[in-house]
């Protein structure tokens, strides 16, 4: 994130007045906001964790698999099957916290995100946990 977003650092260290006045601070925050979700989290997190899934759901299942599609395919054919309603519940979530993440002092970041992980981590268990 360092090229993309050189003064990211800078400016979450700032006190929240200063913040207020750091345009350039502003653009980074939102460029890094960005790129978590509608980059990282749609074309690397989902597409990694429905492959995962499929490779235990196969290991795990009573009988053999039906099909003779690959284990990566069968995947992002259940990722592109939700990926509007996945990535819409990733986004509602994750846009407004990641606004407020990437801006709190970078001692604060990891407790911060940790604790909203785990409430992701509860919803997306809720949504997709029981599927096959």
């Amino acid at each position: 994130f360092t090229r993309l977003c050189p003064q990211a650092i800078r400016f979450a260290n700032l006190p929240w007045a200063e913040k207020l006045k750091d345009r350039a601070g502003q653009i980074d925050l939102v460029k890094q906001t960005c790129l978590d979700n509608f980059v990282h989290y749609t074309f690397c997190y989902f597409p990694v964790f429905y492959v995962i899934k499929e490779g235990i759901n196969t290991i795990t299942a009573d009988k053999a698999s039906t099909t003779d599609d690959p284990l990566v395919s069968r995947a992002l054919k259940k990722y592109w099957k939700n990926a509007v309603q996945d990535n819409l519940y990733m986004w509602s979530l994750w846009v407004p916290f990641d606004l407020i993440i990437y801006a709190v002092p970078i001692w604060m970041r990891l407790p911060l995100n940790h604790g909203i992980s785990l409430a992701w981590t509860m919803i997306l268990s809720a949504l997709r946990g029981n599927e096959k």
